[in-house]
């Protein structure tokens, strides 16, 4: 008689299957992190880390040619500071097109400069997270 783990093969289907499904995970796929990524945009842009804020754009957006256009619509030397307050409001999710893609409505207002913009953001999800554009 041998002595063979007949548990071997069902195991590996398995461990297979929770690595397969652990990779789409969606566990960031939710509104709040959505906006979390649209606020840490913002703060990025406003305290001039522009590399860091280049790295949460989407694959699209960044290999875009209107990269330099969007960054310089949120490169304003008003909202360039450490007291800005940002409001983000609805989420849209574009049901029809694509389930991946979201517009963020949101407002960035400096009080000490009386200054204040609406705003409109796309996003979509890609590699498991939110990205700015799309």
């Amino acid at each position: 008689m041998r002595n063979r783990p007949t548990f071997s093969p069902y195991l590996a289907c398995l461990l297979s299957f929770v690595i397969l499904t652990s990779c789409g995970s969606i566990e960031n796929r939710t509104e709040q992190r959505a906006k979390e990524r649209v606020t840490q945009f913002i703060r990025l842009m406003s305290e001039d880390q522009i590399e860091e804020a280049e790295e949460l754009l989407s694959k699209e957006l960044a290999g875009g040619e209107s990269k330099e256009l969007f960054l310089d619509s949120y490169d304003n030397w008003q909202l360039k500071d450490t007291s800005i307050v940002i409001e983000v409001g609805d989420l849209t999710f574009h049901v029809k097109d694509d389930s991946n893609r979201a517009v963020v409505s949101l407002s960035v207002r400096n009080e000490r400069l009386q200054f204040a913009r609406r705003a409109s953001m796309p996003l979509k999800f890609e590699k498991g997270d939110w990205y700015i554009g799309g």
